[in-house]
């Protein structure tokens, strides 16, 4: 085996050769939620479980290189059934497992050898927002996947949204100059060009109850209901061991120190703006946030949450 790894010592040969290997990606775990629900933390947590594979951040740029914005008839984040190609979806799984053999810009001998040489199958995980829209387009390429649907009070979770929409800038060309923004940030779900000449605080709502309905209809009433779960945010900051427990139970996957240990630490994700506090929309965005309140109540319900 040493002698295969030598013969690999560029990078880019080896990464040409697994591009054309299909690894053997069981179970895969997909963590959904709209922007700014604490998913980044819940994923830290999360990927640091055994037997996990993931990345550092969202898988946002593989997404685009095989489905990219310019074969779409009008550019947002939505991939269905007709675009995955058996191309596309051979081509996505293989970069997938050829990023998980680079590991920091060197080759992890240990995934090689298990996942292409020895063909085990790998518990892939994935955080990436832009996936409310793709869950079609995941159902297709990943049959036996899973999915933790992360939830947050829609108050907060918009009020984060403004707060951080001039950090995490999506889009910020074409955009007409009448609009009240410059630039569109995190995820575009279909239809976000109708939104530009609203206010932030109307935008940030239509997007949060937008990447909240797909996940929903998806998975609302569907009897395999097994391979999906809705978590809580208010429960992860209350309660982040439980919430370990859960979603080591529902993904069958055993729990580590590691993740104890970074739960212990209390770090902040690398996405924090603020520390997390709740009901932090009525220091930051009171008057937004009342105004856009009876939009997203029917969504709030939906949810879980009542009382709004």
């Amino acid at each position: 085996m040493a002698d295969t790894l030598s013969a690999f010592q560029n990078n880019r040969v080896l990464s040409k050769t697994l591009h054309h290997i299909s690894p053997n990606l069981t179970k895969p775990v997909f963590i959904i939620s709209a922007p700014r629900s604490g998913s980044s933390y819940l994923y830290e947590i999360a990927r640091k479980m055994q037997g996990v594979i993931s990345f550092n951040r969202e898988n946002s740029a593989l997404w685009f290189r095989v489905f990219p914005y310019a074969d779409a008839s009008c550019a947002s984040d939505y991939i269905g059934i007709k675009d995955c190609t058996p191309n596309r979806c051979a081509s996505l799984k293989s970069l997938i497992a050829t990023k998980a053999v680079f590991d920091r810009k060197r080759i992890d001998r240990e995934v090689l050898i298990k996942n292409f040489v020895l063909r085990r199958s790998m518990r892939y995980m994935e955080k990436t927002i832009s996936n409310c829209f793709h869950l079609d387009a995941i159902e297709k390429i990943f049959p036996d996947a899973i999915y933790i649907h992360l939830v947050r009070d829609g108050r907060d979770n918009i009020s984060s949204m403004i707060e951080g929409w001039n950090t995490f800038v999506k889009v910020g060309i074409d955009l007409p100059t009448s609009t009240k923004i410059k630039h569109w940030a995190y995820a575009m779900p279909p239809g976000w060009q109708t939104q530009v000449e609203k206010p932030i605080e109307e935008i940030c709502a239509w997007s949060w109850i937008e990447h909240n309905r797909y996940v929903l209809d998806k998975f609302t009433g569907k009897s395999n209901s097994g391979n999906y779960i809705r978590l809580y945010y208010e429960d992860l900051l209350s309660n982040p061991l439980k919430m370990l427990e859960k979603i080591s139970t529902f993904a069958d996957l055993p729990t580590s120190e590691q993740a104890f240990a970074y739960i212990n630490s209390k770090k902040l994700s690398w996405s924090a703006i603020s520390p997390p506090k709740r009901d932090k929309w009525k220091e930051l965005n009171l008057e937004k946030i009342e105004r856009i309140s009876p939009k997203i109540e029917p969504m709030m319900k939906k949810l879980g949450y009542s009382g709004i």
